[in-house]
């Protein structure tokens, strides 16, 4: 992929290790011009979320694992739900 004048490499395992969560969280409510915009109106648990996925673009090993492990919960799930017990948690429908 080509490199984009003042666009930082998220998949790059050394610059990821230099950014803090903080830091993280500020870029994405207050944005990085003239490239990204701000997103003020984000919640914490949205902005966990989404640290936690930028994070993961430098790790593929965890992309790996997490799109192999759904199959397995999804059919996990569906099996749960025909059984009526409500899927992997075992929650049992009134």
């Amino acid at each position: 992929m080509p490199e984009v004048a003042g666009v930082r490499d998220l998949t790059d395992p050394g610059f990821m290790s230099t950014i803090s969560d903080e830091r993280m969280r500020r870029s994405i409510r207050g944005g990085r011009p003239p490239t990204m915009p701000s997103f003020p109106h984000f919640s914490e648990p949205t902005l966990k979320v989404l640290v936690a996925y930028v994070r993961s673009l430098s790790q593929p090993e965890l992309v790996l694992a997490a799109a192999l492990a759904w199959p397995l919960r999804h059919a996990a799930s569906t099996i749960g739900e025909r059984r009526g017990r409500g899927g992997v948690a075992g929650q049992v429908r009134a």
